[in-house]
């Protein structure tokens, strides 16, 4: 073996090996920080196991990393299956994508292993993931750093001002409504051929025998949202829409039931396995003047580019990332990684900063590769991106993350802040610059710990606007 595993990725697989032989039903969770090293863990973990091992992985650059580090080992019966790398091999272990897996679950019958990597992109409701773990009727092993997801609800509040939370479905697009109202009249007029005798029958809607199932499926849903509504206390308004983040355990339904294994930030970085993280917080645009949107789970664009304009914060970035290229005293920094919201934003810094380049979805793979690794070797000194590279960007070097995006979303603070906290002997320690108020919202992430208040109860606590918080399975 190439790599020695430290005492926590050790003890990290031997509980995943415990929890795979033992029996029960019940999904696992294994709880480890970014920069904790989750690819060697599921490299050892799928090496030890007797049996066939399936490997979910979210993206073509994750599955890359993990499948280098088992091949590492000296394993060679493994294999990918991913159409981005144009390879469908099935080995003993098997790296693969849902999306490419979806359409061929019956060449996967026989797998007796899965693991899934960043699971907490798993939706509960339904998808992929859901098709296929309801097929496959396996125990799932899933690893992440944030084992959370902010869900949608509705605050309702009584006479009496006690406050009540209900999780909000996903809203019913108005079109399907009236369809469904539609193919009940249809339904009623067929059940009824006198009903309308006198009266001429409208042509129903043309749609098609999947989207009428899928309608039919919505029915019920409709119903019972009507029911509720409709036996609500007269006591109780609607008042707004929140967020609340859950922990995965406590999800309903639920994917995964236990957690089988963590170990916290504060311990690996006492431990000096992680570096350190200097925070500074120089906020300009503070969150509480955002508008949400109408899930009331993230900031309504229209509300944050008016924000921009008014605290006139592309100018201010630009002023910051100067200050940290050539600052008054210490050394400049050597990598600077800028998070934007829009992509207006991350062109007008490329303009205004030399040796500035930006990526974003929309990134041509051959282009993206090239900026990434003149990133990593220095000849781009700033980097800034659209909805990339929060996860699956592994560059230990890298010492300046700023965050010119504000965020409703513990799990996404926490990876943005992970870019910086892998160590590096050239590295004294990350430096996280906010300008968005993301700071004072969440806190410092070595300060995030996961409790058990009770068996098989989980919250994620931390430390923000100095106060002790419990920041899962709450409102924002």
């Amino acid at each position: 073996m190439k790599y020695q595993l430290r005492d926590y990725q050790q003890e990290a697989s031997d509980a995943a090996i415990r929890f795979f032989r033992c029996s029960g039903n019940d999904n696992g969770l294994l709880v480890l920080p970014t920069g904790a090293g989750k690819s060697l863990v599921i490299a050892d973990i799928a090496h030890r196991l007797d049996g066939n091992v399936l490997v979910f992985q979210p993206s073509k650059e994750i599955l890359e990393q993990n499948y280098a580090k088992l091949k590492s080992y000296g394993v060679e019966d493994c294999s990918i299956y991913s159409a981005s790398f144009n390879s469908k091999e099935i080995d003993r272990i098997t790296f693969a994508t849902i999306g490419s897996v979806k359409s061929h679950m019956e060449d996967f019958n026989h797998f007796r292993y899965i693991i899934v990597d960043e699971c907490h992109g798993i939706n509960p409701q339904g998808g992929m993931y859901k098709d296929f773990f309801d097929c496959a009727q396996r125990k799932i092993l899933g690893l992440t750093a944030t084992p959370y997801r902010l869900f949608a609800a509705i605050q309702y509040q009584d006479m009496d001002g006690n406050v009540v939370y209900r999780p909000k479905e996903p809203p019913i697009n108005i079109k399907l409504e009236k369809l469904v109202k539609e193919i009940e009249e249809r339904d009623r007029i067929i059940a009824n051929p006198d009903l309308f005798c006198n009266t001429p029958v409208p042509d129903p809607i043309p749609i098609s025998h999947e989207l009428e199932d899928y309608i039919n499926k919505k029915k019920e849903f409709i119903a019972k949202s009507i029911e509720f509504n409709t036996n609500i206390d007269l006591g109780i308004i609607e008042s707004k829409n929140v967020c609340i983040l859950k922990f995965l355990t406590r999800t309903r339904p639920r994917v995964f039931h236990k957690v089988i294994y963590q170990v916290a930030i504060q311990t690996l970085l006492q431990r000096g396995y992680l570096s350190k993280l200097n925070y500074y917080d120089m906020t300009i645009l503070p969150q509480e003047g955002l508008r949400r949107n109408s899930t009331g789970m993230d900031f309504d664009d229209r509300s944050l580019f008016e924000e921009y304009q008014r605290v006139n914060l592309q100018d201010y970035l630009v002023s910051i990332i100067k200050r940290l290229q050539q600052p008054k005293s210490g050394i400049p920094r050597k990598g600077i990684l800028v998070f934007t919201k829009f992509l207006e934003e991350s062109e007008a810094l490329c303009k205004s900063i030399d040796g500035c380049e930006m990526l974003s979805g929309e990134t041509k793979k051959k282009d993206r590769e090239r900026i990434i690794n003149d990133f990593k070797s220095g000849k781009i000194k700033v980097l800034a991106n659209v909805g990339v590279l929060t996860t699956g960007f592994d560059y230990p070097e890298l010492d300046t993350v700023v965050m010119a995006r504000p965020t409703m979303s513990l799990a996404m603070y926490y990876q943005i802040l992970g870019r910086a906290i892998r160590p590096h002997k050239d590295k004294e320690a990350g430096w996280i610059v906010d300008l968005c108020g993301n700071i004072k919202r969440f806190g410092k992430v070595e300060n995030l710990s996961l409790i058990e208040r009770k068996p098989g109860e989980y919250i994620i606590q931390g430390i923000a606007d100095n106060q002790c918080k419990q920041l899962t399975n709450c409102y924002f």
